[in-house]
């Protein structure tokens, strides 16, 4: 009788060993990813955000990730590429990128979509990009571009207006002397149109057009996987510019604004006013027509650009261009470069 209910015990106690087996089993499988395995944690940042597609979503308009394609995987956007072509390299963190040879660019026709960058819709922006850039452009001494020489075009936004603005958006890398070779001279700026404010560079009476391009030295920036944003506030008149993630100083580069450090509210005033009133929403008018991708535009038109015989194409690798239409803040901008460099 003794011996019965032993064994009684004992099956009833491996009974519930093996059903608590299950759900244990059970719980981990519901917890983590398929298979199993834990699923990777996003690496702390100020936004406390899982990923880089949380920051800011709903603002988002385009967004290239290079990861095998060079359309745009937000809008829809699909890229032409020049017939010498740039091929996919190998991203920063995990994918692909787009790598350039010093002559190939991508022509990315606005088309419907245009729209969505002009007028009320487009007042503030941001522009986000990683690159690695293998050496620094060299001057030409020629003043026209060869391959290999002479600033190389990054990222630009233009219209077909007559004269059409080539630089809506501009982004590009700038020879300089002396060459460190660690050392990138950035300009990344806009050409605002169709602005409400008067003044010696937005035009003599309401409306007009003014370039914002300013200039700065990314350090030891050079062969290595560099992020970049540049942010403007329709609301605050703010620009601001990032270098992996922190906000720096910045020259003016061919505008007439004073350098200072970040935030630099841009003014406009008038004749031989150093400048009293904010700039400004950017208001695109008329409508972008398209982007040009790893070049500089020179002569921009219905339904397309031809490059600028005086600059060049990138060489190097360019990886998740983004583009708001807000301007980021530096929490937001900060996050960005956590999550993107980790790969999330």
């Amino acid at each position: 009788m003794k011996a019965k209910n032993i064994r009684t015990i004992l099956l009833i106690g491996g009974a519930l060993i093996f059903s608590g087996a299950i759900i244990t089993s059970c719980k981990k499988s519901s917890s983590s990813g398929s298979g199993g395995t834990t699923k990777p944690t996003a690496p702390t940042n100020p936004g406390g955000y899982d990923s880089s597609a949380q920051i800011q979503s709903s603002a988002l308009v385009s967004y290239f990730t290079f990861n095998g394609t060079f359309n745009d995987s937000k809008g829809g956007l699909v890229a032409q590429p020049s017939s010498t072509a740039p091929t996919f390299g190998t991203g920063m963190t995990t994918g692909q990128a787009y790598q350039g040879n010093g002559s190939s660019y991508l022509l990315v026709p606005l088309g419907s979509a245009a729209s969505n960058f002009a007028g009320t819709s487009f007042t503030s922006v941001t522009v986000s990009l990683w690159i690695n850039e293998p050496q620094e452009p060299i001057y030409a001494p020629s003043g026209y571009y060869t391959p290999g020489q002479g600033p190389e075009g990054l990222f630009f936004m233009y219209d077909a207006a007559s004269p059409a603005h080539q630089d809506l958006l501009h982004m590009d890398i700038e020879p300089f002397a002396p060459t460190t070779q660690d050392t990138m001279s950035l300009n990344a700026g806009f050409t605002a149109t169709g602005l409400t404010t008067t003044g010696e560079y937005a035009g003599t009476s309401t409306g007009g057009t003014e370039q914002v391009v300013p200039n700065a030295r990314l350090d030891t920036a050079i062969n290595k996987w560099t992020h970049i944003v540049m942010t403007y506030s329709g609301t605050s008149s703010d620009y601001t510019l990032y270098e992996n993630g922190t906000a720096i100083f910045a020259n003016s580069a061919w505008s007439t604004y004073a350098a200072g450090p970040a935030p630099v509210q841009l003014l406009t005033g008038g004749t031989g006013d150093p400048g009293t009133e904010p700039l400004g929403p950017l208001n695109y008018t008329p409508a972008p027509a398209g982007f040009m991708i790893g070049a500089w535009p020179g002569n921009a038109h219905v339904g397309g650009a031809d490059t600028s015989q005086y600059t060049g194409s990138f060489k190097g690798a360019l990886q998740h261009l983004r583009i708001y239409n807000t301007a980021l803040d530096a929490s937001d901008v900060k996050s960005l470069y956590i999550l993107e460099k980790a790969g999330f």
